[in-house]
């Protein structure tokens, strides 16, 4: 009883995760592109003034430019000084990256690493590891949740359990969410919430003589405040300039690019 209890509250909170990041990758999306060296930035979702700000650091949809480190890490710094520029502080943003892409910036010291298993993200949990983006004092988080979504995003089926034609598959992750990299976030982030708390009853059904247990909460997450949000994705005709020229300033002598 007390496994299929914890079985339940985990796919429930599995859910509830991939709500989060399914709401900050659609606001984040909607961002403009940061040019480091104009110092401008164009494109996008134009905003209501003080909702907030987002910038979208689009890579080669190749996936060339992400699985290299060297231009991974400069993506993800482009994006996060696309934030700054706009006045928006450093205090309480985190960063959410796929397990690879964490493990990958660990092994070149991008990231110091700090522990391991279930940690907690203002209020938000994803399991994963946890560490430190040097030079910026960033919390970084390799999310378990951020990769099974890219790689099993409706849990084998063809859609997610409350998309259907009514709402327009609206849970659905799409292509330009799987193809993402990184994101980071600010407190506020998106506004949601727990509008019922998660309850449970237990009951024993006599005609299969087996104990069940039944369990809802209602949950809401809106993504249209834009607050704050920044992401790296791979979902461009074309590699990206001003990452590959940071990258380049990142390189060690072993490295060349054409």
């Amino acid at each position: 009883m007390e496994k299929l209890a914890r079985n339940q509250m985990g796919k429930l909170k599995t859910l509830e995760d991939q709500m989060v990041l399914q709401q900050l990758l659609t606001g984040a999306l909607t961002g403009g592109t940061y040019n480091p060296d104009a110092n401008s930035i164009t494109g996008g979702l134009s905003r209501i003034s003080g909702q907030g700000v987002a910038i979208n650091v689009d890579l080669n949809s190749d996936f060339n430019q992400a699985k290299d480190p060297y231009q991974l890490i400069s993506a993800i710094e482009i994006a996060l000084m696309g934030l700054v520029i706009q006045r928006t502080p450093l205090i309480g943003m985190k960063c959410i990256v796929p397990v690879n892409e964490f493990s990958i910036l660990v092994d070149y010291g991008y990231i110091a690493e700090s522990q391991g298993g279930g940690n907690e993200t203002k209020g938000v949990n994803f399991s994963g590891l946890s560490g430190t983006l040097k030079g910026y004092n960033l919390p970084v988080l390799g999310s378990t949740e951020f990769t099974q979504m890219k790689m099993n995003p409706h849990d084998g089926e063809a859609h997610h359990l409350l998309s259907n034609a009514n709402n327009g598959m609206r849970y659905d992750v799409v292509d330009p969410m799987k193809n993402c990299h990184a994101i980071i976030y600010g407190p506020d982030a998106l506004l949601c919430g727990r509008t019922i708390m998660l309850q449970s009853d237990i009951f024993f059904d006599k005609k299969t003589k087996s104990n069940f247990i039944d369990s809802w909460f209602s949950e809401g997450c809106i993504s249209d405040r834009y607050d704050n949000l920044a992401v790296v994705g791979s979902n461009a005709v074309a590699d990206n300039a001003a990452v590959l020229a940071k990258a380049k300033g990142k390189a060690t002598a072993t490295k060349s690019y054409s």
